[in-house]
C-alpha cells in the first residue's frame, strides 16, 4: 500500500545539520553503510544540539546519500557538495527541481518547497513575519489541492503544511550565497553562484525536451523560471548568463542571438548535478 504524500519541510532539515551528516558519514575510518542510529551518534560532535532523524530522510529524498545493505553511504552529489563553495545553493537547486508535474512519483516536501519559494520570489521584498507565514500557509494548501487532485495518495485533509514548514523552507533561504532571507526579510539577489544558474538551466532543458548542443531559446517562461529559482531579479538574469559562460565554459556557451524571441544558449549537457559543476 502506497504511503500517503508528505508536504511538511522540516526546519530540523536545515544546514548546519547536513553538514554534519555528511561529515559523519564521510570520516576515513568508515568502511561501508552507516546505520541510522550510528549515523546520529556520528553527527553529535558536529552539533551543539541533539541530532535529529529529519535530515537523514532529506537527505535521502534528494539522493545526497544512498541506502544499501541496511546502512546509508554518500552519494557522488554529496561528495561534490562538501568540495563545493556554494553547497547550500546546490542543495537549494536539488530541492526546487526534485518535483516536477511530469514525474510519476511526485515529491511533496519538494513541491512545498518550491512552491513557497515562488512564492516569497513573488512577493519579495516581503517581512517573513507570523500572519504572512499564515497567508502562505493558505496559499500552499490551495495549490496543493490543485497540483495533487488526481495523485491517488493524495489526502486534502492530512497535508501538513504550516508555519514551520515555511521556517523549513527559510533555513535554507537565510544561508544562501548571497543570502535571500535576512533579519526576517526575503529579498531578491542581484547574483548567484553560477553553479546553481547553469544547474537550473541543465533542468529547464530537461523539462523542455532540448537536445545537448542544440540550441535552447530563453523564452519568458523559462527566463522567470531560472529567476525564481535563483531567487535574482530579472533584470539581472542576462548579466548572470554571461558570468556563468564565462566560469562554465565546458557546459554552457551561446547560441545564436535572437533578438525578437529571446537569446539562445547551448548546453554540452543537460544532465548536470553538483558533481558537474562543484
Amino acid at each position: 500500500m502506497s504511503r500517503p504524500l508528505t508536504f511538511h519541510v522540516p526546519p530540523e532539515a536545515r544546514p548546519l545539520f547536513l553538514r554534519a551528516l555528511l561529515a559523519a558519514l564521510d570520516g576515513p575510518a568508515q568502511e561501508g553503510p552507516v546505520e541510522r542510529p550510528a549515523i546520529l551518534e556520528r553527527m553529535a560532535p558536529y552539533l551543539d544540539t541533539r541530532p535529529r532523524g529529519e535530515v537523514i530522510t532529506f537527505a535521502r529524498d534528494l539522493g545526497l546519500i544512498v541506502h544499501d545493505q541496511g546502512g546509508f553511504a554518500l552519494g557522488p552529489s554529496a561528495k561534490a557538495i562538501e568540495r563545493s563553495t556554494c553547497p547550500n545553493d546546490l542543495v537549494h537547486g536539488l530541492q526546487y527541481f526534485a518535483w516536477s508535474p511530469d514525474q510519476p512519483d511526485p515529491k511533496g516536501a519538494q513541491w512545498t518547497y518550491r512552491t513557497v519559494v515562488d512564492l516569497l520570489w513573488a512577493e519579495a521584498p516581503v517581512s517573513l513575519n507570523s500572519q504572512f507565514k499564515k497567508r502562505l500557509v493558505e496559499d500552499v494548501l490551495a495549490r496543493a489541492q490543485c497540483d495533487f487532485a488526481i495523485v491517488p495518495t493524495f489526502d486534502a485533509a492530512r497535508v501538513s503544511v504550516g508555519p514551520k514548514s515555511i521556517d523549513g523552507v527559510g533555513r535554507w533561504l537565510e544561508e544562501l550565497s548571497p543570502p535571500v532571507l535576512r533579519e526576517g526579510v526575503v529579498r531578491r539577489r542581484e547574483t548567484c553562484p553560477p553553479p546553481l544558474l547553469i544547474m537550473a538551466l541543465g533542468a529547464a532543458a530537461r523539462i523542455e525536451g532540448i537536445s545537448p548542443n542544440a540550441d535552447f531559446r530563453l523564452t519568458a517562461e523559462h527566463r522567470a523560471l531560472l529567476a525564481r529559482c535563483c531567487f535574482i531579479e530579472p533584470e539581472c538574469l542576462d548579466r548572470m548568463l554571461e558570468w556563468t559562460i564565462a566560469t562554465q565554459p565546458k557546459l554552457l556557451r551561446w547560441g545564436s542571438l535572437v533578438s525578437t524571441y529571446g537569446r539562445q544558449v547551448v548546453l554540452a549537457r543537460t544532465d548536470i548535478g553538483p558533481e558537474d559543476v562543484a
